[in-house]
């Protein structure tokens, strides 16, 4: 194989083409080493790529190095390092290439999905640039400027291609239609998350009532104990108050001023709440 890389062998070793031909090309001396090399390589760099998906996902630096060490010391990779004529370590690397990019792709999406949630609700108007909908971000090198913006030029988008928050922005703007605090700016009050990376805030008028909960860490869960704000209803902290999560239409009851909540950035980076006194319920 690694004599003569475009000469067909045996099945299934004979498919194998990007492994025997870096084995040929380093200085090595002989085959068998070059194996060894090219696996314990292949082996070292999945071992970094894994820890940065593991990162990806949420998970804390301990953790992904546990994952790391769990890999290391499996038995798959003790057997190609014993036998690294019939190991692929670069499939392992391609693999692990391919997740960490569909995973930062995703992450993509929930920073451009937190962006407009921020943007719809703290101010009583908002507009997006054309491409925002779909986490269109390339930069101007050197500029702060977005590379393929409609500033010099009319763009034909593909408002169907993957990786889009379109359904999200319709959301949210049904949500600004339906709910009058989120049309004025001066009602805007900010509350009490223990927890500074997640942001809380409200609007209200006489009979609508908005609190807002974002995660501002793009990377992490965060969980924080917080207070709802009972006191403007005129309720007492153990009072009760219903919630209404706009995005996903979860309903719950509170009972008391201190609830809890829990925001992946990579599956709820935010959450919209209408707060309805018990009372005031038809």
């Amino acid at each position: 194989m690694a004599e003569r890389p475009a000469v067909f062998t045996v099945a299934p070793w004979g498919y194998r083409v990007l492994t025997p031909a870096l084995v040929r090309v380093l200085p090595v001396g002989n085959v068998a080493r070059g194996f060894r090399c090219v696996t314990l390589i292949g082996l070292t760099v999945a071992g970094g790529l894994l820890f940065l998906f593991l990162r990806r996902l949420g998970h804390g630096a301990p953790a992904a190095l546990v994952g790391v060490a769990a890999f290391a010391l499996s038995p798959p990779a003790g057997q190609a390092i014993r036998n690294p004529f019939l190991a692929e370590p670069l499939g392992i690397v391609l693999v692990l290439a391919f997740l960490l990019a569909l995973e930062t792709g995703a992450a993509a999406v929930h920073l451009f999905a937190r962006r407009a949630t921020l943007a719809a609700t703290l101010s009583s108007v908002y507009g997006l640039y054309s491409g925002f909908e779909l986490c269109e971000a390339a930069a101007i090198p050197g500029k702060e400027d977005y590379l393929n913006s409609e500033k010099y030029e009319i763009r034909a988008w593909d408002w169907d291609r993957p990786g889009n928050i379109r359904q999200h922005i319709t959301r949210l703007n049904a949500i600004r239609r339906d709910n009058p605090a989120l049309h004025q700016l001066s009602n805007l009050r900010f509350y009490n998350a223990f927890n500074d990376q997640i942001l809380l805030y409200g609007k209200m008028t006489r009979d609508n009532a908005i609190l807002v909960a974002v995660n501002l860490d793009p990377n992490h869960a965060q969980s924080c104990d917080f207070e709802v704000p009972l006191w403007e209803f005129g309720l007492p902290d153990h009072g009760a108050i219903d919630a209404e999560e706009l995005l996903t239409g979860a309903r719950i009851r509170w009972h008391g001023k201190i609830q809890r909540m829990h925001l992946d950035p990579h599956a709820n980076p935010c959450a919209i709440w209408r707060l309805t006194p018990m009372e005031a319920q038809p």
